[in-house]
């Protein structure tokens, strides 16, 4: 995917937010364990979930994800270093 790709399914989460929300919880349901749950503990964290993914994958338009996690994570640019 290039980065206008990239940036545009950024866009299209954020936009979908709600569908994308009710077509899981629809998914969920399906379960014989979750059927009869509520929809905040359907939901839980996917709310969260979906932003963060946007989030990566406007980070991506700028950087690699490799090079995002590097930069957020000291000891794997460390470790990763230490290779070359």
């Amino acid at each position: 995917m290039n980065k206008t790709d990239l940036g545009q399914l950024a866009m299209l989460i954020r936009q979908k937010h709600d569908e994308l929300l009710a077509h899981w919880r629809g998914e969920v349901r399906l379960l014989a364990i979750a059927e009869h749950l509520d929809v905040p503990t359907l939901d839980d964290h996917i709310p969260d979930l979906l932003e963060e993914l946007a989030c990566e994958l406007e980070a991506a338009c700028d950087e690699t994800l490799i090079e995002a996690h590097l930069k957020q994570n000291p000891d794997a640019m460390r470790r990763s270093l230490k290779r070359i």
